[in-house]
């Protein structure tokens, strides 16, 4: 999927802020290692997979501060810590 997008440096403010919060929520799960990446989009979005995989839309970003966007970090993880469960 993050070859169909534009995806944020780790080093533009996209991704130090989303590594900022994100360290607070840590990078694994139950075993699985996170991914966290931002899509440059004016879209306002985030989504999890199964693998780890979680991804925030910038124009998500551009809306909530850093708690909210938090929040939003934690919804995703719970959806790596289900694993494919959640689907059912």
């Amino acid at each position: 999927m993050d070859s169909g997008n534009q995806v944020a440096s780790k080093s533009s403010k996209y991704g130090k802020r989303l590594a900022k919060i994100a360290k607070a929520l840590g990078n694994n799960i139950n075993g699985t290692p996170v991914n966290y990446k931002v899509y440059m989009t004016s879209d306002v979005n985030a989504w999890a997979m199964a693998n780890g995989c979680v991804r925030v839309y910038s124009g998500l970003m551009d809306m909530m501060n850093d708690n909210e966007i938090e929040g939003v970090l934690g919804h995703e993880l719970g959806h790596v810590a289900l694993g494919t469960r959640w689907l059912k």
